[in-house]
């Protein structure tokens, strides 16, 4: 590799940061509200176009993996970023419930394009520099940086809203043409001439028997739904919020503070990786985040039901890169990490079917306060249960970092490198 080379690998780093800054939804506190105004919307449709987003994606998260690490990581990621552009227009076009399910439905399929994809792309970016031993590290930090920028701009978009709700949808706009750029302009790393002969042979079968060789599935289960939890927990943040008498033009303020505390604990939290086996790792996760989703429920008092909900959202953040890290140990040496990366995505898009139905319905049966706490009790079950599969069918797996019967180090030999 040239040192010109090298420098464009480098620059997919501070680029990567550039991605996730224009790729976190920073309208997505407002939705709720901005779609309560229209007429006829109820609190209950929410749910469900959200769900339908959701079908949206659980039907293109597999196929969008497959297609990635056929095609190419970038040119998949182009993809995404086209999706989400066409998300945010229809969002701002608003209007009827119709649209918000259409824009759902194209949301969803940009994260199911972007699901294990950008991931693949830095891991093999960081291959190629070999620092890939410092994902989590080298990962963590950058997005502590894009949280920061992000909270910034999650501060100023709320004050647009007494102007016109739909301005920071607007801005939203300009942001993922940025982001759309942003992709255009990575440099793409080599792949090994095994590695292209392994893609090229190996059908969409093969692939999922590799993942449930290496024992893969039961890890990615279980990040799936802990990460569903949190998601769907949150889903009537706002509109719960607002109804403990916080005041609209503070959500952007609150959102900053959640992305901000996600920036300082993506700094600090790859270190974990270091002390802690996955085990203990996924054992203290189901813990603590069942328990903030309880006490977002059980506590009367407002401010610290909006300091739960800041603490929960930064862990969520902080957490994705060392998350990423543990599965990345049980996919060492495969072409296919986008694939069975998008697993997780896959999972995490049927998991919030229900989880946006169950807690709908929790809401409207009850009252915000006890949809939580009962969606806890089941959170509680579920990540019990996925544990315990976890610990008999994976544990421990991710250390021996099984390699591919095709991929063998000694024989890769490096084409030269296209970047583009």
């Amino acid at each position: 590799m040239t040192q010109t080379e090298k420098q464009k690998l480098e620059s997919n780093i501070w680029k990567y940061g550039v991605y996730l800054t224009t790729n976190h939804r920073l309208y997505w506190p407002l939705i709720t509200i901005y779609f309560l105004t229209f007429p006829s919307a109820t609190t209950q449709q929410i749910g469900w176009f959200l769900a339908l987003g959701q079908i949206g994606g659980l039907v293109l998260e597999i196929p969008s993996g497959y297609i990635a690490d056929k095609i190419g990581h970038k040119q998949a990621l182009i993809i995404a970023k086209l999706c989400l552009i066409i998300a945010t227009l229809l969002f701002l076009i608003g209007g009827h419930y119709l649209v918000f399910a259409a824009g759902s439905f194209f949301f969803s399929a940009g994260l199911a394009f972007n699901s294990g994809t950008i991931t693949a792309f830095m891991h093999e970016t960081l291959r190629a520099l070999k620092k890939d031993d410092q994902f989590s590290k080298i990962v963590g930090k950058v997005k502590s940086r894009a949280f920061a920028a992000s909270a910034v701009v999650l501060a100023v978009l709320p004050l647009l809203t007494p102007i016109n709700i739909r301005l920071p949808f607007a801005a939203g706009l300009v942001i993922d043409i940025i982001g759309l750029l942003t992709v255009l302009s990575f440099a793409t790393p080599a792949r090994t001439k095994v590695e292209i002969e392994e893609i090229s042979t190996t059908n969409f079968r093969q692939v999922l028997r590799e993942g449930s060789r290496r024992r893969f599935f039961p890890v990615a289960v279980f990040t799936a739904l802990f990460t569903t939890l949190i998601i769907a927990g949150g889903t009537y943040r706002e509109v719960y919020e607002q109804s403990l008498g916080i005041s609209v033009t503070m959500f952007g303020a609150l959102s900053s503070l959640s992305r901000l505390v996600g920036s300082v604990m993506s700094r600090y939290i790859y270190r974990l990786k270091n002390v802690l086996r996955i085990e203990l790792y996924f054992f203290l996760v189901a813990l603590f985040v069942v328990t903030l989703i309880a006490a977002a429920g059980y506590v009367e008092n407002r401010w610290v039901v909006v300091a739960v909900f800041i603490t929960l959202s930064g862990f969520w953040l902080s957490s994705i890169s060392l998350s990423e890290h543990y599965k990345l140990d049980y996919l060492q040496g495969s072409a296919f990490k986008a694939t069975l990366l998008s697993f997780h995505g896959l999972l995490e898009s049927l998991f919030l079917i229900g989880a946006n139905l169950v807690i709908g319905m929790l809401v409207g049966w009850v009252s915000y306060r006890l949809g939580l706490v009962y969606f806890a009790i089941v959170g509680l079950v579920a990540l019990g249960i996925a544990y315990v599969v976890f610990f008999v069918k994976s544990s421990g797996h991710g250390r021996r970092a099984p390699q591919t019967a095709r991929v063998r180090t000694k024989q890769a030999q490096t084409l030269p490198t296209q970047l583009e």
